[in-house]
């Protein structure tokens, strides 16, 4: 008889739970991070707030066909991120918990994956590494917290991988080809075109390096083709026929105007994504490279699932950090096999050494720059009370190495991680710290207290989407962006919607009006109008002013500005 095997030091995990249970342990904590306080704090402008408030028309609307934002066509993206947030919103209501619910379930189901991905490449140990490498990194869990399009594009890029590797490997299920196709569809509903720089070239440029053509060729099923395309055309094929002009916009705006030129004006050197991903993916990118490098003839996917795409969006003018979400996983997967192989790894003691190195210098610096830097009160004591947290972990980590014990030096490394971002995220919800970041429910909740139907919210110079969600109001916009309006039935939204500030003098005598703005444009606003203002609220860029003597209700602004309820 022989007795239990020896655990490699790898597969010692804590707690032991982890181990009896892994994956529903795993889903356990992530769900009860990912959802703490997710429906307390105010949503994110502008990104945010926009796919929220399109979301919510629909709700309101009943017409889930056309997104509008602040009443008015908004083509900008395919309508599968505002189709999932406004489920959220008929389930739990139009708030900012169900606008967020489905990126928490985009996030389980996207750590599920890449955790049993992993499990099945390199084991049980690996496994879970791989998944709190993805949880524990900054972009993944802002993303998975915040409204748009990019977790749920990763879900399907992940979904897409994952499938069309067990379907095309040897005695592989058909259904797992299909479900590979059905993934692609939805990603091209989610994000457009975008789904084929994720899937198809990497998989391309994997078949031509490791010459798995034969592999690829199995994929190319007919019925997948059609579930595909069953997937993401119908909706294209409607709003087309409804709004003429509707492929040159996506053709052209959409399109050769982003990849030409900077979007917005915002233009980076090449290697912007570089630091990037460095930062998006925190410490784990550095056993990840290692790993990548040393096994890169055997992990041929994940090595072309990072640098074809990384390259492609590195020659785009426009670069932003969300762009590279999907290249998250790939890396966990790589992180996850080093941690778990670290006793085998040459350099893994230094390697671990030099990641607390880089740990303790994160927590002196919160612990030092917390009394020095000009911030809310809230996030001073997250410094000071988190500064010594990453310091201890980073001598735990340290003193792990002295003994190979590798799974002790990683959950050194991760949990002050975990819990900077549930104490971050439980601060946001403090309205002085709403009021410091770019959130406007602040703003829209003092409206809420003083506006009258009928009375006109104009915005000059920067609108706030988020207060069409939170007031069921149009906003009157006069900024210099304009809007897209060429998709409108009528003219309506010429009673709204201006470009020339001196229009501004329009709603000088207007009974109650309201006027958001920034800071700075207050003496300018005060001089088009031909009165001064009186501040009603404030954040750290925007004022919500009016009219001195404006009637303000003393009717108290709830927690969340009132919204129409969903029937």
């Amino acid at each position: 008889m022989t007795g239990p095997a020896v655990p490699r030091p790898g597969e010692r995990w804590l707690p032991a739970a982890l181990g009896r249970r892994p994956t529903a342990a795993l889903l356990l904590l992530a769900a009860t991070l990912l959802l703490w306080n997710l429906g307390g704090y105010g949503l994110w402008e502008s990104t945010e707030a926009r796919y929220a408030e399109i979301a919510a028309r629909m709700v309101r609307s009943g017409d889930w066909l056309t997104p509008r934002l602040n009443f008015i066509a908004h083509f900008e993206k395919p309508p599968l991120t505002y189709w999932a947030t406004a489920l959220g919103m008929v389930a739990l209501g139009v708030d900012e918990l169900g606008a967020r619910i489905g990126l928490v379930l985009a996030a389980l189901a996207t750590l599920l994956i890449v955790a049993r991905w992993s499990a099945t490449a390199e084991g049980r140990a690996a496994a879970l590494f791989a998944a709190f490498c993805l949880l524990s990194a900054p972009l993944f869990f802002a993303l998975s917290r915040s409204v748009t399009t990019d977790l749920y594009l990763t879900l399907c890029v992940v979904g897409a991988a994952d499938a069309a590797r067990r379907g095309t490997r040897p005695g592989g299920a058909r259904g797992w080809r299909l479900a590979a196709w059905a993934a692609l569809g939805a990603g091209f509903l989610t994000k457009g075109h975008v789904i084929l720089l994720w899937t198809v070239l990497p998989a391309l440029a994997w078949a031509a390096w490791a010459r798995e053509g034969r592999r690829l060729r199995r994929l190319l099923d007919p019925a997948g083709i059609v579930l595909a395309m069953a997937v993401a055309v119908p909706w294209y094929a409607i709003e087309i026929a409804r709004h003429p002009g509707l492929v040159d916009f996506w053709l052209g705006h959409q399109t050769a105007a982003r990849v030409l030129e900077p979007f917005q004006g915002e233009s980076e050197p090449w290697w912007h994504h570089l630091g990037t991903v460095a930062w998006a993916g925190w410490l784990w990118t550095v056993p990840a490279a290692l790993e990548l490098w040393r096994r890169r003839g055997e992990r041929p996917y994940e090595v072309a699932w990072i640098l074809v795409p990384l390259v492609a969006f590195s020659l785009f003018p426009t670069k932003r950090a969300n762009y590279v979400l999907p290249l998250l996983p790939p890396l966990a997967l790589a992180a996850g096999a080093w941690w778990a192989n670290a006793a085998d790894r040459p350099w893994s003691v230094v390697t671990v050494r030099v990641l607390a190195g880089a740990t303790a210098v994160l927590g002196a610096g919160l612990l030092g720059a917390a009394p020095l830097a000009r911030i809310p009160g809230p996030l001073a004591a997250l410094g000071l009370f988190l500064g010594p947290a990453f310091l201890l972990g980073a001598l735990a980590a340290w003193l792990a190495t002295r003994r190979r014990r590798f799974d002790l030096a990683f959950a050194a490394l991760v949990i002050p991680l975990l819990g900077l971002y549930a104490a971050g995220f439980t601060a946001l919800g403090r309205p002085e710290v709403e009021r410091w970041f770019k959130i406007s429910r602040p703003l829209a909740q003092a409206a809420a207290a003083s506006h009258r139907a009928g009375q006109p919210i104009v915005a000059f110079h920067d609108w706030p989407r988020a207060f069409p969600f939170y007031l069921d109001e149009r906003v009157i916009t006069v900024t210099g962006e304009g809007r897209e309006t060429r998709f409108e039935a009528d003219d309506t939204w010429r009673e709204y919607v201006f470009t020339d500030e001196d229009e501004l003098g329009r709603f000088a005598t207007r009974p109650g009006a309201l006027f958001y703005l920034p800071r700075d444009r207050r003496g300018r606003l005060e001089e088009l109008l031909g009165h001064p203002v009186e501040v009603l609220a404030a954040t750290r860029r925007h004022l919500l002013a009016a009219k001195p003597g404006t009637a303000v209700s003393t009717r108290p602004a709830a927690s969340s500005p009132p919204a129409r309820p969903v029937r």
